[in-house]
């Protein structure tokens, strides 16, 4: 094999690895597409399945457990979306006054 064919034969090995690099980006950008729609899909299913479950439409030993998990969580979930509308209802442009008896504490503040 002379020089000439060494590089040819390069030259080939590249030249197909770069159009096999490019085939393999591109099915895992459309990859990527369709698991993006299949997490959309599970989560509207997801979602459906609870109302459906909730309003007593579907019934199931297997749907009981994650359907407790959700409502759980979403309960949860309310709670904490009150405790900081809550906490930022208090956010004022001046400065408490010094006889203001309704501090609330900063973290590891010890409030006698």
């Amino acid at each position: 094999m002379t020089g000439k064919d060494a590089a040819g034969n390069a030259v080939n090995a590249v030249t197909f690895n770069a159009q096999l690099a490019r085939k393999v980006a591109q099915a895992q950008l459309k990859r990527r597409g369709v698991k993006r729609e299949v997490n959309t899909a599970e989560i509207q299913l997801a979602q459906v399945t609870l109302y459906l479950a909730e309003q007593g439409s579907v019934a199931h030993a297997e749907l009981d457990e994650p359907v407790r998990r959700a409502r759980a969580a979403q309960d949860e979930l309310n709670a904490l979306d009150d405790e900081i509308a809550r906490l930022m209802a208090q956010f004022t442009t001046k400065p408490p006054s010094s006889d203001d008896g309704d501090e609330t504490p900063v973290a590891g503040e010890v409030v006698d």
